[in-house]
């Protein structure tokens, strides 16, 4: 894994503007090695990439993408419409974390109520069409 890590890193940290042209070909092997590492390895990170609460978050990454924009959008709205604005870091940093975790929230819903349903149906009609 750190191999991977390594040969993906090498060509950024190079000085030379040129370098990554040069090494860049060194990154697709080098994300290869590193993807390797943390399927198979037995590290603290591929543990803690494996933790049940990180396979969710993974899981659920589709419906963030999808939703994140929306809800972002909806509350700029309503804050606009309100005339609610962020005037420090810190109520600019409250109102992100907090905009997260909705939206993580939302989005772990909809995994478990839209998506993981439709896939055990869609995978059922899989196998009546095709038994094995």
């Amino acid at each position: 894994m750190a191999v991977g890590f390594s040969l993906m890193v090498v060509p950024i940290l190079i000085e030379s503007p040129f370098a990554s042209l040069r090494l860049g070909f060194l990154c697709a092997p080098g994300a290869a090695l590193f993807i390797y590492g943390l399927a198979y390895g037995q590290g603290w990170l591929a543990q803690f990439l494996s933790h049940r609460w990180i396979l969710l978050l993974g899981m659920s990454s589709f419906a963030f993408y999808l939703i994140h924009d929306l809800i972002i959008r909806g509350f700029k709205g309503v804050f606009m419409y309100c005339q609610i604005s962020a005037n420090t870091a810190l109520t600019a940093t409250t109102i992100t974390v907090i905009l997260f975790v909705l939206i993580q929230i939302v989005s772990i819903w909809l995994l478990k109520t839209v998506e993981l349903p439709i896939q055990k149906y869609l995978r059922g009609l899989a196998r009546r069409k095709n038994p094995a």
